[in-house]
């Protein structure tokens, strides 16, 4: 008739084919049980549950407790009444059906509704501890709070205790997956998540008090531990949070590579005129070389993601057509050259301004602008997928302006040579 586990925490007792009296041991003070009342036929747990000392009860271990509890008729109808007084037959004995139904923890409270709140916006509470987490809503008449922590010999169990008002009512044990319902929950951090980025779910599937409510939530963290961690342990995602977390990437990836295909499909395909000047001969290019040397300014540029010192020295010295020309007092020099489509797939973001060489470029409309890598100046690669000429306004460090129309789906290079070329190596890094 009792089911005790090895660990000697929780005990049964069977009542009959739906009730069932569980009886769990305080993991931190072995002095103190709680007796929870769980009906079966009920869709969710009632959270009948009171807590006992061993003391109060006569018994001298938990073993006697359950021994009498099975044995002794009086003994558990003394327990009952700690329930529901009212909960007899007209035999004397105990009615577990009514005690099931009207004896609910939170029906020890008379406020219901609208009118269990006395505040008009309903705060949620998440106090996260060193070991576990406390959470209740601002405003509750009823003074409901629960704190939730891991059972120190049963990492799969979490002990739900129940407070009015502050004082302890009672404390249960809740397998982890429990929670979830229809989400994976392993652990006190995983569940610690579930809360704070689901809590109008986790807050019901924890509590199971339909009456709950709140507005806005509020998280403070006494923990000492950052994001989801506890001392007891550690977060880690479950594999079905990987397995979501795979999918929003793969959906993103899809995105991404569907918009940036766009970008493409947009750019010109006209070609391009450019002078080979290490060849001393015009070359027409339909598409921007990998890697090459821009001749004004001796920059070394590259669509690839190799390291600079990694370049060929056979890269072409070509010279685009320029579009315009700004200067520095302080003699650097900003080119805008028009150049060739790219088909490569580059890393890219929307901008509407940057800063080369202390030149500020604003552009009227947000623009594309990729990801090369340079060795020697400051470049950046310009796109306009628009169908209509944008303006670039380009002010120098004495803030001229320099206005210059950037036609419709052309390419193009904002590149600057310094005042004193430095050699191969010296000045490397990517430029977006």
């Amino acid at each position: 008739m009792t089911q005790e586990n090895p660990q000697k925490y929780e005990h049964e007792i069977e009542i009959d084919e739906f009730i069932t009296l569980y009886v769990y041991v305080d993991p931190w003070d072995p002095s103190v049980v709680s007796i929870e009342v769980y009906n079966y036929l009920e869709d969710y747990p009632q959270f009948d549950a009171r807590k006992f000392s061993l003391g109060e009860l006569g018994v001298k271990d938990v073993n006697e407790l359950v021994q009498r509890m099975e044995n002794d008729n009086m003994f558990l109808v003394n327990i009952a009444k700690r329930f529901n007084p009212k909960a007899m037959d007209s035999n004397g004995e105990v009615d577990w059906y009514k005690i099931a139904h009207g004896s609910a923890i939170y029906k020890i409270c008379d406020k219901r509704g609208k009118e269990r709140y006395d505040t008009n916006e309903k705060v949620l509470y998440i106090k996260k501890l060193k070991d576990g987490f406390e959470f209740w809503v601002q405003g509750d008449q009823c003074g409901f709070s629960w704190v939730v922590r891991q059972h120190p010999k049963r990492p799969e169990v979490a002990v739900l205790t129940f407070k009015k008002h502050g004082k302890e009512v009672a404390s249960v044990f809740r397998d982890y997956d429990s929670f979830g319902v229809d989400y994976e929950i392993k652990s006190l951090p995983q569940l610690y998540e579930y809360l704070v980025t689901q809590p109008d779910r986790a807050t019901y599937f924890i509590t199971w008090d339909y009456d709950l409510e709140f507005d806005r939530v509020v998280v403070v963290n006494e923990s000492g531990y950052e994001g989801y961690d506890f001392e007891c342990c550690k977060y880690e995602e479950t594999e079905e949070k990987k397995d979501e977390k795979n999918e929003e990437e793969d959906e993103e990836r899809k995105r991404m590579e569907a918009i940036y295909n766009e970008i493409l499909s947009k750019m010109s395909n006209e070609s391009v005129k450019a002078f080979d000047a290490k060849n001393k001969r015009e070359v027409i290019l339909n598409e921007l070389p990998k890697e090459f040397i821009e001749a004004r300014t001796r920059t070394y540029i590259s669509l690839s993601n190799a390291p600079n010192g990694d370049r060929s020295r056979e890269a072409q010295i070509l010279e685009f057509k320029r579009i315009a020309e700004v200067e520095n007092p302080g003699g650097e020099r900003l080119f805008v050259l028009e150049v060739p489509r790219i088909n490569d797939k580059l890393e890219w973001k929307e901008v509407s301004e940057m800063k080369i060489c202390g030149f500020k470029i604003e552009f009227r409309k947000r623009l594309i602008r990729f990801k090369i890598n340079i060795t020697g100046g400051e470049a950046g690669l310009i796109f306009n997928p628009d169908d209509w000429p944008v303006v670039a306004e380009i002010r120098n460090t004495r803030n001229k302006a320099n206005y210059v129309d950037l036609k419709p789906r052309k390419l193009y290079l904002f590149v600057c040579r310094l005042p004193k070329r430095e050699e191969w190596g010296e000045r490397n890094g990517p430029a977006l």
